[in-house]
């Protein structure tokens, strides 16, 4: 593909004709930034790409991803798509949609329950004393265990 960005017009348009026939969309999906940029300490709010259309090509969109955002490029061709203000708006209620399924799905399969009251444990007061705990040795006697049984440590 990025042989195509250097060839001549002509020799693109024959390669796109033998390889794929009649063609009528293209669309394409550019990765950009995912980090803010700036010109002269203006924040750049985005960037919207057009597609060229090749002769007979009725309809380019181009996305492009730019800081957590899509941007959005329709070019049309008026005789082949004449109501490309129509196709937009299908293109948004759809997009819409899927993004309403998707929370709902999320919302659906998250692990974690809903927030409601939280048990809480409250620790002992201050004041009274821990049992002393003895420690129990593995394998046989050892010299410490009777020296931690008596500090209470729980080592």
């Amino acid at each position: 593909m990025k042989l195509a960005e250097w060839l001549p017009t002509p020799v693109v348009e024959r390669g796109v004709a033998i390889a794929n026939g009649p063609t009528n969309l293209i669309v394409t999906n550019i990765p950009g930034p995912q980090f803010p940029l700036y010109m002269v300490g203006a924040p750049l709010l985005g960037m919207y790409p057009v597609v060229p259309l090749l002769p007979g090509v009725g309809l380019g969109i181009a996305l492009f991803s730019y800081d957590g955002k899509l941007c959005w490029g329709f070019n049309a061709d008026y005789e082949l798509v004449p109501d490309l203000r129509s196709f937009h708006d299908d293109v948004c209620v759809a997009f819409e949609q899927l993004r309403h399924a998707a929370v709902a799905r999320y919302m659906q399969k998250r692990t974690a329950r809903a927030e409601t009251e939280i048990e809480v444990e409250i620790a002992p007061a201050a004041d009274a004393k821990p049992k002393p705990r003895t420690r129990v040795p593995r394998g046989g006697s050892s010299r410490g265990a009777e020296a931690l049984a008596a500090r209470g440590s729980s080592d």
